[in-house]
């Protein structure tokens, strides 16, 4: 019998043939077969390894409930599976029978799409935890570099230690209570009308704060040009941006304290003292610093994933109130304009409208005709409704984001592999002090 190019003869193609899938047996025309080329039952014929004479049918070691679903596709041209399957398996099926899952009818496409979801989440959590490190191949984990060997758990407890310590002493150097009595008053600005300059002029920071902020200051500029020096890749390191940020905040801190005791008569050099100003104005960075807990706290890390994630959603809620608060605040200046009893500029509307969606509602700047009432309410609500449809796409990011990362570190802290469908992204007990 002489067979045709796809595989069987013109007699055959109404035959029926039988397939033993799994222990599952199906039955189907040879006809049906061929309405799908490219796929791996259109070229089937008897000469197949999956033929069995004995029994006349063919033999798959699958999963004979997806290929339920694949037998249909071929009847009816619509792919459906049970969503009682994982999306990993379903994908592993389609690929071994030469299906392309942009195939997958409709109904049944919102549940397989999570797969793609869960691999980009994987992928992200990864990358932001360092699973995709330490390791250059399947079974193959790199060896640690000094830079590596140097962050210990023990070690970054100090660190936590004294950024909460930093930030202490940043806020107790302006309390009233923790200032004495200046050595030499600088009154340099002599603005008499403003106690903030006045207390700054005339007071210093306690000597026991003075001290604890000195001692800080060395050691976090120490542990910077440490891990600077150490670095295997100095470029990454000095373009990320808690480390940019950690820079701004310790060396003009350095600087800071080295004028203010070797040049203790600063304010006799206008320039200088200016200079001085602006290294102060820095010390916001040193709670910024407090970023670094990400390195050590799973939350946060989490939290900074899902905000990236979601910067999308973040967009449309801030185009949403930019537009929202431009044409409510233009709206409430001309229902206002015609009133002695609020006087206001068009800009001064615009920031009432931002302040009123948001709900924070200051209060410096109230309507007081009825329809200047009207638009409030109507910018309040259009706030609320604004507000209200991004930031539950955010929630529900972070839930699953960090649903995905318990699993994670369940499985790392049972010694198991971390599977995140990455190539060799493993990651073994003793890599714990990445995290």
């Amino acid at each position: 019998m002489i067979r045709n190019q796809v595989g069987f003869s013109a007699e055959q193609k109404s035959e029926s043939i039988v397939f033993d899938v799994g222990g599952t047996r199906f039955e189907t025309y040879s006809g049906t077969l061929k309405k799908l080329p490219n796929t791996k039952l259109f070229n089937l014929n008897r000469d197949s390894p999956n033929y069995r004479p004995k029994t006349n049918d063919y033999f798959f070691d699958r999963d004979p409930s997806i290929f339920r679903g694949v037998l249909d596709y071929y009847r009816n041209g619509t792919l459906h599976f049970p969503n009682d399957i994982c999306a990993t398996v379903v994908r592993r099926e389609l690929d071994y029978w030469g299906i392309d899952e942009k195939h997958v009818a409709p109904c049944c496409w919102e549940f397989f799409k999570l797969y793609s979801e869960r691999r980009a989440t994987a992928e992200l959590l990864s990358k932001a935890m360092g699973f995709d490190r330490g390791t250059v191949g399947k079974g193959k984990t790199r060896r640690q570099s000094l830079f590596e060997k140097s962050r210990r758990p023990y070690y970054s407890y100090w660190i936590c230690f004294a950024l909460l310590l930093s930030v202490f002493t940043t806020i107790a150097t302006e309390s009233d209570a923790m200032r004495v009595p200046a050595a030499i008053p600088r009154l340099r600005f002599n603005d008499t009308n403003n106690p903030k300059m006045v207390r700054f002029e005339t007071t210093d920071p306690h000597p026991v704060i003075v001290a604890v902020d000195v001692l800080l200051a060395a050691f976090f500029l120490w542990e910077f040009i440490t891990r600077a020096v150490i670095c295997p890749q100095k470029w990454i390191f000095f373009t990320r941006s808690i480390n940019i940020v950690e820079l701004l905040a310790v060396f003009p801190q350095a600087i800071a304290i080295n004028l203010r005791y070797m040049v203790p008569d600063m304010a006799n050099y206008p320039k200088l003292y200016f200079a001085y100003w602006i290294l102060l104005m820095f010390d916001i960075f040193r709670v910024i610093r407090l970023l670094k807990f990400g390195k050590y706290y799973v939350g946060l890390r989490i939290l900074i994933v899902t905000l990236r994630a979601s910067a999308t959603e973040m967009f449309f809620l801030v185009y949403l109130m930019v537009v929202g608060a431009v044409v409510f605040g233009v709206a409430f200046y001309y229902c206002e304009v015609w009133t002695a009893a609020t006087v206001i500029d068009m800009p001064t509307t615009i920031y009432w409208a931002f302040i009123t969606m948001t709900t924070v509602g200051y209060g410096d700047v109230v309507p007081q005709t009825i329809q200047g009432k009207v638009i409030a309410v109507l910018c309040a609500l259009a706030g609320a409704l604004f507000t209200g449809l991004a930031v539950p796409v955010i929630a529900d990011n972070f839930d699953r984001y960090y649903r995905q990362a318990s699993v994670i570190l369940l499985r790392h802290r049972l010694g198991l592999p971390i599977m995140t469908m990455l190539p060799g992204a493993t990651k073994t007990r003793d890599q714990a002090w990445q995290w």
